[in-house]
């Protein structure tokens, strides 16, 4: 081991945060670091293989937990540039293989590519590669609620002014251990770390009596550059232990000699009783559903409206692994019915990111004579959702670098101004407030184009999030990561689901008052997904342990209106709500049985059924079972009354009255 030579204590202090030791030279008195200078946790980004590498090839990771240092600040979600130096392949003559890495570049303060040295001094591999989100560094944000919160309490609030609930919060996959030894490799076999005997200063990673290789999502712990006189000659790794940050969740595995598989994840801690689910849980009235069964025998349509003149033609050929938003309908209010598609003209590229401008036709439409009033076309971005109903017959359209309010006659109220790509929008259901997610290009072009090369999903981006009221008088800007969950709000704040053990959620409630309740324990074996269709209700769809999904309205207290489960030929389980105490439940047959994100085409659907129940209690006020149908999540609505509902099909719009009384 490295002899640790006797250090005054200014020196001591300035290598205790990086080491836990003192080290001639390992930082100049000029950087002496603040107290809270800390270790680097990072996660690699895509395999790094032996075979495949060459020096110079670089070497991604990006910045689980926000880290400060003399003169750099990296937000969670950051990049972390390194290179391959030299390398050692194994052969008949070589057994054991060498990668010897320099991370010389981060994006300090938001600047990409900012100079900058690290030294790997651990490794941690990963905890199966992915969390339970089903994604790999999958990450949370402060809730909105605390916020917005705070900026009704003090006037607007902007990122570089709350700091502190404005930060991307990238939650690790797994619980390291609270302290390493420098050199230590936790998880990863037959691998040894030699901290700073490369060239320049490089830490060698040699692979024991086989091909160098780190999987994705390998956790690699760096502290800002260590000197080459750090290792002498045959010096194994420096002495002293490198305190681990966890964001909270610190693992208790021994410091000192701990390896092998499942070291870091070995907690000794008292085993907690599992909260009951109370959305299986049927309090007051309450429907349960058991599938779609049979085909039903259903009144036809008590009129249709033609639409193929107007140019609508739906695509019936398409591998998806969701509905789409070609077609939306949408009741503005009881006298107007909106109608729009994708007439499937030219699109038009826009810059290197590949977004599109397409022409959209909006159809207005009487509801009660079936006649067309209107016929608009629209120039929208993108390829995803374009058009957000809002309270008081509004709807919001993203229309070239603006969001446009329309009233229910489709004139236009207002333009919210957008610099860059609109990642998301989500409303409240009474549309008190207003949440839009703009794309903010985080990354050099050829760091991007390497980060889509060797990631196994898309790079994350920064997301700016800018939070309304009802009149649309700016809250809060903030930001977030485009990997982190699109936002559901409620009336009351932002409904969060969060992992609470295997197969379990806790679906949580972040008030705008900054209070925080939790609605329900949930089981599912994937994360599941929420909706806010109706002011008290809450939508949520998860997957049941034998293959299948279900699907719950809850009330406010976790305890479900109507319950529903769906075997595995069941899927795009969605609802919306009317104003008068009524939603709709919609379900699509499928030929055969599906995974969950399983893409599918046309022809593998069979038929559609919407069922209308009363928000009280889950009574069910009528079905509608149909085979002509469009592959849209926006395809079919309820009126404001809730005594009509409308669907799109292959080239007409169908009403149907819904006759049950719902008192």
């Amino acid at each position: 081991m490295l002899s640790v030579p006797a250090c005054s204590l200014p020196t001591l202090l300035r290598a205790a945060f990086a080491l836990g030791l003192c080290v001639p030279g390992l930082l100049h008195a000029s950087d002496a670091p603040s107290p809270s200078v800390r270790p680097l946790q990072t996660e690699l980004l895509g395999p790094l293989e032996g075979s495949r590498v060459h020096p110079g090839s670089p070497v991604l990771v990006r910045v689980d937990l926000d880290w400060s240092g003399p003169g750099c600040h990296l937000r969670a979600g950051s990049i972390v540039q390194g290179h391959v130096v030299q390398m050692v392949k194994r052969s008949k003559t070589v057994k054991n293989a060498e990668v010897q890495l320099l991370f010389d570049a981060a994006d300090c303060d938001g600047h990409p590519g900012t100079p900058r040295g690290f030294s790997l001094v651990a490794l941690v591999g990963p905890a199966g590669g992915t969390s339970q989100t089903g994604q790999s560094g999958v990450s949370e944000a402060p809730p909105l609620a605390d916020a917005v919160g705070l900026a009704i309490a003090g006037g607007i609030r902007s990122a570089a002014s709350a700091s502190a609930i404005n930060t991307v919060a990238v939650q690790p996959t797994r619980s390291l251990p609270d302290r390493i030894l420098p050199g230590q490799v936790v998880d990863i076999r037959r691998v040894n770390l030699s901290v700073g005997t490369g060239v320049d200063g490089a830490t060698v990673i040699v692979a024991i009596g086989q091909d160098a290789r780190l999987e994705a999502a390998t956790s690699l712990i760096l502290v800002p550059r260590l000197p080459r006189d750090l290792a002498g000659a045959g010096a194994a790794t420096p002495t002293g232990s490198v305190p681990v940050p966890n964001g909270g969740a610190v693992g208790t595995a021994a410091a000192a000699g701990v390896s092998g598989p499942g070291a870091a994840t070995r907690v000794a801690a008292n085993k907690k009783a599992e909260p009951p689910d109370e959305t299986e849980v049927c309090v007051g009235g309450c429907h349960a559903v058991e599938g779609m069964g049979a085909a039903m025998a259903t009144e036809g349509a008590a009129a249709m409206l033609p639409i193929g003149a107007f140019g609508y033609a739906p695509r019936v050929r398409r591998q998806a692994p969701a509905f789409d938003s070609e077609t939306t309908l949408t009741y503005l209010d009881a006298h107007n019915l909106l109608c729009t598609f994708d007439p499937h003209g030219l699109r038009q590229r826009l810059g290197t990111n590949e977004e599109v401008a397409r022409t959209i036709r909006a159809v207005l439409i009487d509801p009660e004579t079936h006649t067309v009033k209107r016929v608009l076309e629209w120039r929208v971005r993108g390829d995803t959702q374009y058009l957000w109903r809002l309270a008081g017959g509004r709807v919001l359209v993203h229309m070239g670098h603006d969001l446009r309010v329309y009233d229910a006659e489709l004139h236009p109220v207002r333009s919210i101004p957008i610099e860059g790509r609109v990642a998301w929008v989500a409303s409240s259901p009474s549309g008190d407030h207003l949440a839009v997610g703009t794309i903010r290009e985080r990354y050099a072009d050829f760091v991007y184009r390497e980060l889509q090369s060797t990631a196994s999903e898309e790079p994350d981006e920064d997301v700016e999030v800018r939070v309304f009221d009802g009149d649309f008088h700016l809250l809060l800007s903030t930001h977030r990561s485009s990997h982190a969950q699109v936002p559901v709000l409620s009336d009351e704040g932002e409904l969060r689901i969060h992992a609470s053990g295997k197969d379990r959620w806790r679906l949580a409630e972040f008030r705008w008052d900054q209070s925080e309740r939790t609605v329900a324990s949930v089981k599912s074996t994937c994360r599941p997904v929420l909706s806010t269709p109706e002011h008290g209700l809450i939508f949520a769809v998860g997957c049941a342990s034998s293959g299948g999904r279900w699907y719950r309205m809850l009330r406010p207290d976790g305890h479900p209106v109507l319950k529903g489960d769906s075997p595995s030929d069941e899927l795009e389980q969605s609802a919306v709500s009317a104003t008068d105490g009524a939603f709709a439940v919609r379900i699509v047959k499928a030929a055969r049985a599906m995974s969950y994100g399983q893409p599918f085409d046309r022809s593998d659907l069979l038929r559609e059924q919407i069922s209308i129940y009363r928000s009280s209690d889950g009574v069910n006020l009528q079905s509608v079972s149909s085979t002509d149908f469009a592959v849209s999540q926006q395809g079919y609505a309820l009126s404001p009354g809730g005594d009509q509902m409308a669907l799109v099909g292959h080239d007409a719009v169908l009403f149907y009255t819904i006759k049950e009384a719902r008192q």
